[in-house]
C-alpha cells in the first residue's frame, strides 16, 4: 500500500513539474523547415527558409564554436577556410531559440 501510494504521488509530482516547465504557447511550436545546401561542400553554402532564421552558428563535432554567421536572405555562407571534415550548423531565430540543426560536410 505504501509503495503504491509513493509511487502514485512520485508519478503525480513528475507529471506536474514537466507541465509547468512548459509554456502553453510552445508545447506544440512547430519549427520551420530548413535545410543546408549544397551539402557537401567546399567553399560556400545557403539556407532555405532562411526568413525565419536569425543566426547561424557552426560548431565542429567536438563542440567548438568555428563560425557566426547574421542570417539574411539569399546570402551564401562562407566555410572556404575551414579545415574538411563534418561541422553542425545550428539555426536560432530571433528569440534565441534553436529552430534546427544540420551537419554540413566540408570537402
Amino acid at each position: 500500500m505504501m509503495r503504491t501510494l509513493l509511487l502514485f504521488s512520485f508519478l503525480l509530482i513528475s507529471f506536474v513539474a514537466s507541465a509547468s516547465n512548459e509554456l502553453p504557447n510552445e508545447r506544440f511550436w512547430d519549427p520551420p523547415k530548413v535545410s543546408v545546401f549544397p551539402n557537401p561542400t567546399s567553399d560556400f553554402f545557403g539556407i532555405s527558409n532562411s526568413t525565419e532564421v536569425a543566426q547561424i552558428a557552426i560548431f565542429n563535432l567536438v563542440g567548438k564554436e568555428m563560425r557566426s554567421f547574421k542570417a539574411e536572405d539569399g546570402i551564401k555562407y562562407n566555410v572556404s577556410d575551414l579545415p574538411n571534415g563534418m561541422y553542425l550548423v545550428q539555426m536560432t531565430n530571433h528569440k534565441k531559440k534553436i529552430i534546427n540543426t544540420q551537419r554540413l560536410h566540408k570537402r
